[in-house]
């Protein structure tokens, strides 16, 4: 079987992260030392450790910036809903009936924290997290 660049290539990801089998390793190196050229360019564009921890710190970063707007979203939005039940009284609304302007604040920071959790989630679903 001849080897060509298009296996080479094909093997490259593996042998930049030195997860391939010693004889990979072997065709690879070999034909970098024919084509000093194609290893260069090879090396030159290999993803860094350093630019993939970046990467994963950003996505860890956006995620929890995502959740921490969800838990603040559903947190608001439930807050004007609030309640507590006595024998007496049965069910009361505290914050509806007792302050409607205090939970209309609630529900605007409610509606505030939806959008920022929506604009977090669009991006990391464009970015394929």
């Amino acid at each position: 079987m001849e080897i060509t660049k298009d296996i080479i290539t094909d093997l490259l990801p593996g042998y930049l992260a030195n997860e391939v089998s010693e004889d990979s390793r072997r065709l690879v190196e070999s034909w970098f030392a024919k084509d000093p050229a194609f290893a260069a360019l090879s090396r030159k564009l290999a993803p860094s450790p350093s630019r993939e921890t970046a990467a994963l710190s950003r996505t860890r970063s956006l995620l929890r910036t995502r959740n921490t707007w969800l838990g603040f979203a559903i947190a608001y939005s439930l807050a004007p809903f609030s309640f507590w039940a006595s024998s007496e009284h049965g069910l009361r609304w505290m914050m509806l009936r007792d302050s409607p302007i205090q939970a209309a604040f609630f529900a605007a920071c409610g509606l505030g924290c939806w959008i920022a959790w929506a604009i977090c989630y669009r991006r990391s679903a464009s970015s394929g997290v």
